[in-house]
């Protein structure tokens, strides 16, 4: 072989292995069309006492609100199906607030569950405020999976939106 030719040679053997030349270290492999895959949705109902509340939940790893008779709760999932809530708002007129940890247990074939939520809670009476340990049981049914981009959301951390009657 001529030593000419050693250069050229060597070009025509690195761009057989796909790589022609180019040392960047870039991949040109165009990206896969994959689908997109939603976490399952359920749709929350219940609640504690006097309040009543819904919300249609799209991911329950993620940051959640129920919402209901002028009181919206608050969910932040931690990990292992547990986490933190808190709640304000007015209920029948008395301002209502209080906070606690929930725990979700979910059906074996996932098809719904229940969200129990446990913590002190206040509201503001003319006696002063009143406080007392209250627990809260929301039933979760399964639906349709959620599109983030069409809900309208409380907040940019928020992965619910309020059920529709």
């Amino acid at each position: 072989m001529r030593a000419g030719w050693a250069l050229p040679m060597a070009l025509l053997v690195l761009a057989g292995c796909g790589r022609g030349g180019d040392t960047s270290g870039a991949t040109t492999a165009a990206p896969t069309n994959l689908p997109t895959v939603r976490s399952p949705a359920y749709k929350a109902d219940g609640g504690a006492d006097d309040f009543h509340g819904t919300g249609v939940i799209c991911d329950l790893t993620k940051p959640f609100v129920i919402s209901g008779g002028g009181v919206t709760v608050r969910f932040r999932p931690k990990g292992n199906g547990e986490g933190d809530y808190d709640y304000d708002g007015s209920l029948e007129g008395f301002a209502v607030y209080g906070k606690g940890t929930f725990k979700i247990a979910l059906a074996p074939d996932g098809s719904g569950g229940k969200i129990n939520a446990e913590g002190p809670g206040s509201v503001k009476t003319p006696m002063g405020v009143q406080t007392r340990h209250g627990e809260e049981v929301y039933t979760l049914t399964k639906a349709e999976p959620c599109d983030p981009a069409t809900l309208s959301l409380g907040g940019a951390d928020t992965a619910a939106t309020p059920a529709k009657p």
